[in-house]
């Protein structure tokens, strides 16, 4: 067993501990977790061989903070409250880290609130109907929220937000 600390990958983990056995060659990898936005992360086992330094694997987390991940968005203005869970596929290749079909569900109702000093330019064109977004996003209760995931975890990342609510 081995416990670490943190580890940032674009995506701050602490308070980790892998259990493994070390075969000849290779690194076989029984349990992963992680603390993460203040709820768990886990990995499916997986195999790191001595050629390479990457593998891939399935991360399952659980009540993961939406306030903390929005913070990693590092979008001024945006918060939310509330807890979700999913999967996040990810390939690790040296030190880069790639999620690709990662999916976070909420746990129940929440709110997500976007209100920024001055909206970005992108969306101040939008027109009349990416205004009434803006404003209804000023404090949107949600009753279901879906994060979709797809990208690097220390660059650029597609994120889409799936709300339903009031």
């Amino acid at each position: 067993q081995l416990a670490v600390g943190l580890v940032d990958v674009g995506l701050p983990l602490i308070n980790g501990l892998v259990t493994f056995d070390l075969e000849p060659g290779e690194l076989l990898v029984e349990q992963l977790r992680w603390q993460f936005a203040e709820g768990r992360i886990r990995a499916a086992p997986f195999t790191v061989g001595s050629a390479q330094m990457g593998f891939s694997t399935t991360l399952e987390a659980e009540r993961l903070q939406l306030d903390e991940i929005f913070a990693l968005a590092q979008l001024e203005g945006l918060s939310g409250e509330g807890t979700v869970h999913g999967t996040l596929p990810i390939t690790v290749s040296g030190a880069e880290a790639v999620i690709e079909g990662g999916e976070l569900v909420s746990d129940g109702p929440g709110w997500v609130r976007y209100r920024p000093d001055q909206a970005p330019a992108a969306l101040q064109a939008g027109g009349e109907n990416v205004n009434l977004l803006l404003q209804a996003l000023e404090n949107f209760r949600y009753e279901q929220l879906r994060l979709t995931i797809d990208g690097r975890t220390d660059g650029e990342m597609d994120v889409g937000l799936h709300i339903a609510g009031a």
